[in-house]
């Protein structure tokens, strides 16, 4: 089972009472928190500290101290250096190089967060219930509309979604704007006007990547990295 020491809130958070336990392998779990980040800032500070205020395990730094040589518009490869130097933890975490005390198994969870713009504000109790019942409805989702048996094909990744579709500047991305998947999220869920009003932003539903956060099991982790980073290097 995950270890977690860290206080259980009753309300007004609410949890969902349909996640089953047999949708979560048995056993012991680790959870690591990576933060991509080249150096010191006050939005690292508050981040981190806001980790450690939550009861979250003391945060992985990858990428400190490299320079991602951006030119003089601030453009360059340091969103994709998220990427890479995650996935070069992880290439190290999982390998018998690893130390005891820091190897990941398969069912080991990552967190991945932008170091300059995330706080966290919900305990790990709730993230990880979130997580897993976000990955359990999907899975029946799935086995609902293509009519397989559960456990064929599975959702075993969560990440952050934004609103609009934006092309970073760093000019080596296509983002497929047009064939991003529709939402799962209910039609209406701002409203009647729900997106019918293109230049309100709070009305539109959020269904593009956003490469801000990320939770993912540590055996699927690799390959998905691997899969973004052969699209653009």
């Amino acid at each position: 089972m995950l270890n977690d020491t860290v206080w259980h809130p009753q309300s007004p958070i609410q949890f969902d009472s349909s996640l089953s336990p047999s949708s979560i392998s048995a056993g012991h779990r680790n959870f690591v928190i990576v933060l991509p980040v080249d150096g010191p800032s006050h939005d690292l500070c508050k981040v981190i500290s806001s980790i450690v205020a939550l009861g979250y395990p003391a945060p992985v730094i990858v990428n400190w101290k490299k320079d991602f040589h951006t030119d003089e518009e601030g453009i360059g490869p340091s969103q994709l250096g998220k990427i890479t130097g995650t996935l070069n933890y992880l290439e190290w975490a999982t390998s018998s190089d690893a130390p005891d005390e820091d190897k990941l198994g398969d069912d080991d969870l990552v967190l991945m967060l932008d170091a300059h713009d995330i706080w966290m504000q919900l305990p790990p109790s709730v993230l990880l219930h979130r997580y897993f019942s976000s990955n359990q409805r999907a899975n029946n989702r799935l086995a609902e509309e293509y009519g397989f048996e559960e456990g064929l094909m599975e959702q075993t990744i969560v990440i952050s979604a934004q609103k609009g579709c934006i092309a970073p500047r760093d000019k080596i991305s296509n983002l497929y704007c047009h064939d991003v998947p529709e939402s799962t999220l209910p039609p209406d869920v701002f409203g009647f006007l729900t997106y019918y009003h293109i230049d309100r932003p709070k009305l539109m539903v959020p269904k593009s990547d956003n490469t801000a956060i990320f939770l993912v099991s540590a055996a699927a982790t690799p390959p998905y990295l691997n899969c973004v980073t052969d699209r653009h290097v």
